[in-house]
């Protein structure tokens, strides 16, 4: 099934839905902090994992990726915003050799 949306906004059936949310487009995002938000929202509380895949490849945004992060920078913004950095890994681009990073991510409880 293929879903068209806006990744950012939240739909309601999806809170506290999906074992699994992942992306590769979080530097697309035109809001980070929303984006995030939503994401980690959508994640059965305590098993839920987000696996959000960045592909590195400028220091400023651009048009095309307006959301530009370092790996240490997101494991930081995550922590700011209700998640926690399980894991990450790190590949090499088949062609350019830039790295490809993979986070796993969980929703921090509430207190």
């Amino acid at each position: 099934m293929t879903v068209q949306r806006d990744f950012a906004q939240v739909e309601s059936t999806w809170c506290d839905a999906w074992d699994v949310v992942y992306s590769n487009a979080f530097d697309h995002s035109y809001d980070p902090v929303l984006t995030i938000n939503t994401w980690l929202g959508q994640l059965k509380p305590e098993t839920g994992r987000l696996y959000a895949e960045m592909y590195h490849t400028a220091d400023v945004p651009t048009v095309m990726d307006p959301c530009s992060m370092h790996a240490h920078e997101f494991t930081a913004f995550v922590a700011a915003h209700g998640g926690r950095v399980l894991a990450e890994s790190v590949r090499l681009h088949r062609r350019t050799n830039a790295p490809i990073f993979l986070f796993e991510v969980e929703r921090v409880p509430h207190a």
